[in-house]
């Protein structure tokens, strides 16, 4: 037989739910009893047995009515009860999941983000000394000198737009009404102009994709910036005041060093 995957919990709030349902049902039907009986009473006024039969039957019923009244109340506290336990279990658990979560997201912190960073500085100790590199060759290059090849320039290549070109999308003829003197396109093409004049001439209409002009980024180093890796705040790594290749290199020679935090003592008095 397989085990149940029900929780303890819902399992009593299902049978607290069964047993208030089954009391509500006795209560209706103890409540039926009495509204019958007071329905008869009339009839049997003319006999005192009758009546005496009807009487023990009423307060039976009254009794059945008020015990199940209190059993309703009782079980709609338990339920209530058990309902906000549920919720309470289910919020401990989510927090509990949310509590491990961030203690998972603060050991990827202390272990991912230090790797993460040597990858950096490296992509960018290599870009800046290819830089220096670079204009000191140009700088070198001989007036009658013809490169075979492009030197290449790293941002311009991967952070820079491209530009497009203007190119053709469709074409196709339409004739439009125009004005016969003076050349010009009736606004209205849906209903024939009342000019004497208007006449239609065939025209070529194109749908294109329009020039868009290339797009250069500011240096990749400009738009970084890396938090420092401690509890101190600030950044390990800032570039956006940072001009040229050189300045990358002295900023990637500053030691990673932690700053040490001190307060100055205050003094305060308290009455003994």
């Amino acid at each position: 037989m397989r085990a149940s995957t029900r929780k303890p919990a819902t399992v009593h709030s299902e049978t607290l739910g069964g047993r208030l349902d089954a009391a509500r049902a006795d209560l209706s039907e103890a409540r039926s009893r009495i509204s019958a009986l007071l329905a008869e009473e009339t009839a049997h006024l003319g006999s005192d047995e009758a009546y005496l039969s009807w009487t023990r039957k009423k307060r039976v019923a009254e009794q059945d009515a008020r015990h199940a009244d209190e059993l309703v109340a009782s079980l709609e506290v338990e339920v209530e009860a058990a309902r906000r336990a549920e919720e309470r279990s289910a919020f401990t658990a989510r927090f509990a999941a949310a509590a491990a979560q961030n203690e998972k997201v603060v050991e990827l912190y202390r272990t991912v983000l230090p790797r993460a960073w040597e990858m950096i500085a490296d992509v960018l100790r290599q870009a800046a000394l290819a830089q220096i590199e670079t204009d000191a060759v140009l700088r070198a290059m001989p007036a009658d000198f013809e490169p075979d090849q492009w030197i290449g320039d790293p941002d311009r290549t991967v952070r820079c737009r491209p530009a497009i070109s203007e190119a053709t999308i469709s074409e196709e003829v339409v004739d439009l009404w125009v004005d016969r003197e003076t050349g010009g396109v009736f606004a209205d093409q849906e209903t024939p102009p009342r000019s004497r004049t208007a006449h239609k001439r065939p025209f070529r209409r194109i749908a294109y994709q329009p020039f868009r002009p290339a797009s250069d980024a500011a240096p990749f180093f400009r738009d970084l910036i890396f938090p420092r890796l401690g509890n101190t705040g600030g950044h390990l790594f800032d570039g956006r005041e940072l001009r040229s290749a050189r300045d990358v290199l002295a900023e990637l020679a500053k030691p990673m060093v932690l700053e040490e935090i001190t307060l100055r003592p205050l003094t305060k008095i308290e009455p003994i």
